[in-house]
């Protein structure tokens, strides 16, 4: 400390560097740009990203997201985002946090945002979201008890059949009088959330009492930004197909033995479509129109076939594309990247197929399988062309691995999409 205070000028500049160097590393010209002097909150809790920017500070009373964690703080965030004391804007940027699951933070303003807010920009993985117009009545968002579950610790419940919902989950499960003394005098006993996803995959997440007990988005899975991004305007990463309460053996003795569920469903939003389509634009530039979301084995790639830029969506693969109105027709080319059936190239195939749905029913518009290690006339761009039977509803365009169901070797693309 006397060393400290002997050279106060040196520690000062060197503060001042320390700061001027963090401000640089999270400089947000564009937000800035677009927010102005208007009240703006930080979800999330990197709220020095907001005093490095300068801008106008209106914290949530809990202002770091993780600190919400009883029914009471969560609440309190949600009623002021919910009033008109609301910022014009909010910074948001998602983190998992000590092993929960990432919804579990803040989880009643996770579920207000996307139906108050909308999304505008990101910027160095902070994302923009400016409050809608129109008057909110936070009643239109109340979660919809569809389940009750009386189980016991380590039972599974299965909510696959709710695999199209947005679902909210409360969770209440007590402790005995020795995980209630242990609670008092130490800490309580660790509890997990044991969720099975649509993938197959299974995870294990800190479960704390409190935020069982409030409640908080099951399902999409949200442990990022992008989660949250992907659960509000594309298609999810994974849903939560079942989940069981479970603690370590020799915790079993700190817990009652029962566990009341109480599952909901929640209105959904596409207030992150944007981004989407945003990045989707600058994705598929290739394409005259983007998709609006899409799936692949593997991730796109860029590629040429002769001399032509493509998208390599790897089979099996699909693309889904809003029909602008009026438009009649689709066109475009696909076909297979030449390494996929020379040199050491085996693929057997694939098919190629346009759907157009309207979202009671579908119908094929166009469908081709290339083979082009054995035909030809296979290899290089194909071109097609298809006439929209409404101009309304949606068109895909899928990819499905050749005979055998084997993918191997499957690197084909599309190029110069357009819908018209």
């Amino acid at each position: 400390s006397l060393s400290f205070l002997w050279d106060l000028d040196a520690n000062h500049n060197n503060y001042n560097e320390a700061l001027r160097a963090q401000q640089g590393r999270t400089d947000l010209v564009r937000t800035k740009s677009i927010v102005k002097d208007a009240k703006l909150d930080m979800l999330g809790y990197e709220q020095a990203v907001v005093l490095f920017n300068g801008l106008n500070y209106a914290p949530r009373p809990i202002f770091q997201g993780y600190s919400a964690y009883t029914p009471t703080l969560a609440n309190l965030n949600f009623d002021y985002f919910a009033s008109d004391r609301a910022p014009e804007f909010v910074l948001f940027k998602l983190h998992a946090l000590d092993g929960r699951l990432g919804a579990m933070d803040d989880p009643a303003v996770l579920r207000l945002l996307p139906h108050r807010y909308h999304y505008v920009s990101a910027e160095l993985g902070y994302t923009l979201w400016q409050k809608n117009p129109e008057p909110f009545d936070p009643v239109s968002i109340a979660p919809k008890l569809v389940r009750t579950a009386a189980l016991k610790l380590g039972d599974t419940l299965k909510v696959s059949d709710l695999a199209t919902e947005a679902l909210w989950v409360e969770i209440d499960y007590d402790f005995s009088l020795l995980g209630r003394l242990r609670r008092f005098f130490l800490r309580p006993p660790e509890v997990k959330l044991q969720v099975l996803d649509s993938r197959g995959e299974t995870k294990l997440y800190r479960l704390p009492e409190p935020i069982g007990r409030g409640g908080f988005i099951l399902s999409p899975i949200i442990n990022d930004t992008m989660d949250f991004l992907r659960a509000n305007g594309d298609i999810p990463r994974a849903r939560t197909a079942a989940f069981a309460v479970t603690a370590a053996p020799a915790d079993r003795k700190f817990l009652a033995d029962d566990v009341a569920v109480r599952l909901y469903t929640l209105p959904q939003s596409a207030a992150a479509k944007s981004y989407f389509h945003e990045e989707n634009t600058n994705l598929f530039h290739m394409f005259v129109n983007a998709p609006s979301s899409y799936e692949s084995f593997l991730p796109p790639n860029e590629d040429f076939i002769g001399d032509r830029r493509v998208m390599v969506m790897h089979a099996p693969s699909v693309m889904t594309f809003e029909i602008p109105p009026g438009a009649t027709e689709i066109s475009g080319k696909f076909g297979f990247v030449a390494g996929a059936y020379t040199d050491e190239g085996k693929t057997n195939g694939a098919v190629f197929t346009v759907v157009w749905s309207s979202g009671s029913e579908s119908q094929v518009i166009f469908e081709r399988t290339l083979d082009p290690a054995t035909r030809a006339n296979d290899r290089g761009l194909q071109a097609f062309k298809a006439h929209l039977p409404q101009s309304t509803g949606k068109v895909e365009l899928r990819i499905g691995p050749g005979r055998y169901n084997i993918n191997a070797f499957d690197w084909t693309g599309w190029t110069g999409i357009e819908i018209k």
